[in-house]
């Protein structure tokens, strides 16, 4: 579930875990992702501390019409950008490359969702 150098956990293994969470909360979630493949040479926060040489891991982020369609609000800019900001100069070899995980303060906006029960 983890990247092997990193806390983060890897997208393309969430799925299970994401649709439990929100059956829970009375939601839906679209069946169908398209996973893109960022860099073959991602290396998080524990690779500079292994005493021994480690292969990188390959940093992949999923998508779908929804997620695309998805605004961050960042309080810093007074922006609405995209979830995924792979133009910033690290953003296609962190796990920063979602936009919300560069900002301090931040505010998401889901434009169309569709719950199955009350909250």
């Amino acid at each position: 579930m983890y990247y092997r150098t990193d806390t983060h956990w890897r997208q393309e293994t969430l799925g299970e875990t994401a649709a439990a969470i929100a059956a829970a909360m009375g939601a839906s979630l679209p069946a169908e992702y398209e996973t893109v493949d960022v860099s073959s040479a991602f290396r998080g926060v524990y690779a500079g501390q292994y005493a021994l040489p480690v292969e990188p891991d390959a940093l992949r982020y999923l998508t779908n019409g929804t997620i695309a369609s998805l605004r961050v609000y960042n309080y810093e800019t007074g922006a609405e950008i995209p979830v995924y900001d792979l133009t910033s100069p690290r953003g296609a070899t962190d796990t920063k490359c979602s936009s919300a995980g560069r900002k301090h303060c931040s505010r998401s906006k889901t434009p169309t969702l569709k719950r199955t029960g009350s909250w």
